[in-house]
């Protein structure tokens, strides 16, 4: 259930921030369902401070996306020690050299920036470079829907990266007439993820093609 909540929270916060930062008309939030949402979320946190089966890093994302500050709260030092466990579970995934998809590596890569760390030198780990190689080689197993390429491009986005002018072309593409897009054998439930990359790229120019 949670895993839903969290998917939600970070979905909305992300439309929510492209709105503020565009010209585009704002929406009214009830600022009280995010408190109720993220006191719930931390209360599913283990022992060690992060979120089950690897979920801390996305765990992070979507906290810091409703609240800036949320690490930064000085009367919750808990906060600080979900932030050293999600590092220890980054580092601890590189250094066992265990597989990392594409999407995992877009939330690994947005919970960096997110948390004010570098995802190009995460204690010498540069996961803005794994991230375009790992475009490079779309579509494969494991890597072959637009949801999936939509996320690893938001996460270029968010880093700045210059990106091939095909790989837009790719998912401007990829939309059907009604605006939606085809996710796994055709749920067109996750067109947020490509309108808001698209959004960043056309409002904010986060997106910079190389010509």
């Amino acid at each position: 259930m949670w895993k839903v909540v969290l998917t939600i929270i970070c979905v909305t916060a992300t439309v929510r921030l492209c709105w503020a930062k565009s010209d585009l008309p704002t929406c009214a939030f009830d600022e009280g369902v995010y408190l109720k949402t993220i006191a719930w979320m931390e209360s599913q946190r283990h022992a060690e401070w992060g979120w089950e089966k690897g979920f801390t890093p996305r765990a992070i994302l979507a906290l810091q996306m409703v609240n800036s500050s949320w690490l930064h709260e000085e009367s919750d030092l808990t906060r600080q020690l979900s932030l050293k466990q999600m590092n220890i579970e980054i580092l601890s995934g590189q250094l066992q050299n265990k597989t990392i998809t594409p999407v995992q590596l877009a939330y690994i890569t947005n919970a960096l920036i997110f948390s004010c760390q570098d995802p190009r030198d995460f204690h010498g780990v540069n996961f803005v470079d794994k991230l375009v190689n790992a475009l490079a080689l779309y579509p494969n197993e494991g890597f072959s829907n637009l949801f999936q390429y939509g996320m690893v491009l938001l996460a270029l986005c968010n880093s700045n990266e210059p990106v091939d002018e095909e790989y837009i072309s790719t998912l401007l593409e990829g939309q059907r007439k009604d605006g939606s897009y085809m996710f796994g054998s055709g749920d067109p439930t996750h067109t947020n993820t490509h309108i808001r990359t698209r959004t960043y790229a056309n409002t904010r120019r986060f997106l910079v093609v190389k010509g």
